[in-house]
């Protein structure tokens, strides 16, 4: 694949959403090494926003890293989505899915947090989810994706915001980022503060 080849897929990347961004996700990633130093590339390019700098961050990470682990987490998340289509609730708890990734620690914060934004097709309980999770084992490397979501619910691709707090999943989503922003940063804050 030629250098022109991985900018426009990059692109792609950095542009798209739902399955269109899937989909470019994963030609990145069976680029492998060639991708790799294509993104390299990205991470020292300091003229870059901090989402798309997020982004490359992220999809080196599931190169080298988080893509086995990824899929197995998913196939965990479509059990308990299945076993839940057929039970009385009919979907599964938030606070389900967000164990099946805390099983996996601090390894899968990056690209869910990444999967967060660029899925606007996830149901509201996946939403909610991911949130929980991010929660308790993201760190400030997270805050880009944070800021690119919230954009997104503000510039009306989640659906509406209310003004009144819960009277929408996205309100109720919109809130719960804030409240993962404001413990990344307290922690962050903290951190600093014991070295």
């Amino acid at each position: 694949m030629t250098e022109t080849d991985m900018k426009t897929l990059f692109q792609q990347a950095v542009d798209g959403y739902g399955k269109a961004y899937l989909d470019t996700e994963s030609a990145i990633i069976a680029q492998g090494e060639t991708a790799t130093k294509f993104l390299a590339g990205k991470l020292s390019d300091s003229s870059l926003p901090p989402f798309t700098v997020f982004i490359a961050t992220t999809l080196a990470d599931s190169i080298e890293n988080t893509g086995e682990v990824l899929k197995t987490a998913n196939m965990a998340i479509t059990e308990k989505v299945d076993r839940a289509a057929r039970s009385p609730l009919g979907n599964p708890r938030p606070d389900a899915i967000a164990g099946v990734w805390a099983a996996f620690g601090d390894k899968l914060t990056n690209i869910v947090a990444l999967h967060l934004v660029k899925n606007l097709q996830w149901p509201h309980w996946k939403s909610l989810a991911a949130i929980i999770y991010l929660g308790y084992y993201a760190d400030a490397s997270v805050l880009p994706a944070l800021d690119q979501f919230k954009a997104d619910i503000k510039g009306g691709k989640r659906g509406p915001v209310e003004t009144e707090p819960y009277t929408s999943p996205a309100a109720a989503l919109d809130q719960a980022m804030d409240n993962v922003r404001i413990t990344i940063e307290a922690d962050a804050k903290k951190d600093k503060g014991s070295t």
